[in-house]
């Protein structure tokens, strides 16, 4: 090996962030505390507070930060830090959640193991919790629910795996073109989703990591189908609506339409809300209207 391949880190880890300098530690030092220390840190400030004090707090250079100047969006942060990094495998990690010690030792020794795999993913606690006025975090639940294999077929309606528990060869970002950019909610999804159609996801059963999910609703991403459902359900049908090989469209062409109905007349049904808060109750009425159409005609579609 040659000294430029000893600089090549075997993970590139890549995390964006934006105005979460009270959460962001946690993430960090999560990585920090990892078994195979071969990896690096590239981290986007997406136009956020200055958290360089953060970074430097940590003593290590294994850690780059990128700071942009604007707030781009998370699909965009993260294609600028998969530019920046240079392993020969890619994970990721939000900042405000945390891997387990073991997270990249799991992948790297199941690699080892299977050259072959081109995406692997372990398990994931969903971790629900509550922040109290003095600041401190309060766990209100833990359960272990990131943990079935997954393929295309159960990645046509929903996502069942987690940000944090994927790790994919480098190459499979840039065949499927990376993050959307149109999309700011369902990047994950869209992007396994995409994956899943050229790769098969090796289930790797450890638990080893944990997504945290907050009761302030502003401070996570997953909260804009509560704050803005119209726009969350926008995202939903782009989604949906792009191409799937014809191998694949053929054997679930049933599966496809439905989740493509689902996610229109849930669309349809939240752009209704929006006129009747506008008072423009006849566009109401007509959403409506044709969100009932498109349910009618899924049901008639179902099997019995």
């Amino acid at each position: 090996m040659n000294k430029t391949e000893e600089n090549i880190p075997f993970f590139s880890i890549l995390m964006s962030t934006y105005n979460r300098a009270d959460l962001l530690p946690r993430a960090i030092r999560s990585i920090k505390k990892q078994l195979l220390p071969n990896w690096e840190l590239i981290l986007v400030n997406d136009g956020g507070e200055d958290i360089s004090h953060i970074v430097k707090s940590f003593f290590d250079k294994r850690i780059r930060l990128v700071n942009l100047e604007d707030n781009a969006g998370k699909s965009a942060a993260i294609n600028i830090a998969y530019k920046h990094s240079k392993g020969e495998y890619i994970a990721y990690l939000d900042d405000d959640d945390e891997w387990l010690p073991n997270h990249l030792q799991t992948h790297y020794d199941f690699i080892l193991n299977h050259p072959e795999a081109m995406v692997s993913h372990s398990n994931a606690c969903r971790v629900d919790v509550e922040k109290k006025r003095s600041g401190e975090e309060i766990i209100i639940s833990r359960h272990l629910i990131y943990c079935n294999p997954v393929s295309f077929k159960e990645l046509i309606k929903k996502n069942g795996i987690t940000w944090l528990s994927v790790v994919h060869k480098r190459e499979c970002f840039e065949t499927v073109g990376g993050l959307d950019e149109r999309l700011q909610v369902l990047v994950d999804f869209d992007l396994w989703r995409r994956m899943s159609m050229l790769y098969r996801f090796h289930h790797i059963p450890v638990h080893t990591g944990n997504y945290y999910i907050h009761r302030q609703v502003d401070q996570q991403i997953t909260g804009l189908a509560v704050k803005n459902p119209l726009r969350f359900h926008a995202a939903a049908v782009l989604v949906q609506r792009k191409k799937v090989p014809p191998e694949l469209k053929a054997r679930y062409c049933r599966e496809l339409q439905a989740a493509r109905a689902e996610a229109y007349k849930l669309f349809l049904q939240a752009r209704a809300d929006q006129f009747m808060s506008a008072g423009n109750e006849k566009r109401c009425a007509a959403s409506l209207a044709l969100a009932e159409k498109i349910g009618k005609k899924q049901s008639r579609a179902e099997p019995a």
